[in-house]
Order: structure tokens, then C-alpha cells, then sequence
């Protein structure tokens, strides 16, 4: 998975050194993939799409100088439905008929220094 995004984050200052901030996100994944199923000899064929992404995060950050910040926070990334490409093996049907279907979504703690020139 490779995505481009663009974030808005809005601060909210509690007292001199603490602050809160949430963010919101908007951007496109490029998702590739592909899979086996029980071993590697019954795979499915591999499948790439672009898919639109968003995410909604929030965190607290404190100062430590006047140039030097320290914040922790959380994102949810929305990644959208993907599909794998067809099994590349034929079934106890004797078909070729299956794929991999998922609802791609990700969780990110972070800690972050920030340093202003």
C-alpha cells in the first residue's frame, strides 16, 4: 500500500506548554494484491487498484523549549474495499471464480519531535 494524503490539524493550548489537536485527512491509496489460500501452489493473481483514503486523528503535544516540542498521538487511516485478482487454481467446483475480499483500515500510534527554525 502506498498513499498520498493531506492533513488539516487544529491545536487547542492548554496553559503555556501543553496542547491538544485533532486532524482530518483526505487523499488516495495504490494498493496491490495478492494472496494463496491452504499453500502456495493454490494463489490468486495479483490486483492493483487506487482507492479513495481518509483519516481522523488526535494527540497532545508539550513544549520543552521555544523551539523544541515533543507529541504523542493516534490516526485511523480508511483505505476502502480491495479485491485480490482470481484464484489461478481451479476449485473443488472446477471453476476459477474466487478472490480475496477485504475492507483495508490501519491504526497509528506515533511520538513526534518537532523543532522550529
Amino acid at each position: 500500500t502506498s498513499r498520498l494524503m493531506a492533513n488539516l490539524y487544529r491545536d487547542l493550548h492548554i496553559g503555556d506548554k501543553f496542547y491538544a489537536y485533532g486532524s482530518v485527512g483526505l487523499g488516495v491509496s495504490r494498493i496491490t494484491s495478492s494472496g494463496w489460500q491452504g499453500n502456495v501452489n493454490r494463489t490468486y493473481g495479483k490486483h492493483t487498484q487506487n482507492n479513495l483514503s481518509w483519516s481522523l486523528g488526535l494527540g497532545a503535544g508539550y513544549r520543552i523549549s521555544p523551539r523544541l516540542d515533543v507529541d504523542a498521538g493516534y490516526r485511523w487511516i480508511q483505505q476502502g474495499q480491495i479485491q485480490s485478482g482470481y484464484n489461478t487454481f481451479t476449485n473443488a467446483r472446477g471453476l476459477v471464480d474466487e478472490q480475496m475480499r477485504l475492507d483495508l483500515s490501519s491504526g497509528e500510534a506515533y511520538l513526534g519531535l518537532s523543532y522550529r527554525f
